[in-house]
């Protein structure tokens, strides 16, 4: 079994993010990395786009605890080391399970790239769950300076989590962007 393996999660697999992911995990597992993509089921939309990593069909649209679950077993299942969200189940609930792990002081490290530090369409409560999800990672990846001080402003001065700004890569897939 690998050593060094990394669960990427995409929990919807469609979209902006689905298309992200999908070129994140082709350059790193291109560079070398053990890279499994955890996606939805039924609604992962790049089924015929072609992959230099294996996908794991996890997410089924059913109940939170359920989903976590089978997201814990694939973890266990890999050997894994990491797990990297490029999107999740609920930041009203998913904060309390890296939460449990952070207070088990489980050894694998919990990433999440926030694409956006408050969700395009906040509702009541986005902002105080989005904090406890941030707050309960081992680090985040922020694709501007910009963002990071937007979360620096909104997270305050004892905020201590690493965070690392990554530029946004392209969407080299599509035919009318060659590279």
């Amino acid at each position: 079994m690998p050593t060094d393996v990394t669960l990427m999660v995409e929990t919807g697999g469609w979209g902006g993010i689905g298309h992200y992911t999908h070129c994140l995990c082709n350059a790193l597992a291109q560079a070398g990395h053990d890279i499994r993509l955890v996606i939805h089921t039924h609604r992962y939309a790049l089924t015929g786009y072609p992959k230099y990593y294996p996908v794991m069909n996890v997410f089924r649209g059913d109940l939170f605890s359920l989903e976590w679950r089978r997201l814990l077993s694939a973890f266990k299942q890999t050997g894994a080391t990491r797990i990297h969200f490029q999107s999740n189940l609920s930041s009203r609930k998913d904060w309390m399970v890296l939460m449990a792990a952070r207070l088990l002081r489980s050894p694998h490290a919990r990433i999440l790239t926030v694409h956006n530090v408050i969700p395009h369409d906040s509702r009541d409560g986005h902002v105080f769950f989005s904090k406890r999800l941030y707050r309960n990672c081992s680090g985040l990846i922020l694709h501007s300076t910009k963002s990071l001080d937007t979360l620096k402003e909104l997270m305050g001065p004892n905020f201590n989590v690493p965070c690392a700004v990554i530029p946004h890569g392209h969407y080299g897939f599509f035919p009318d962007n060659p590279g």
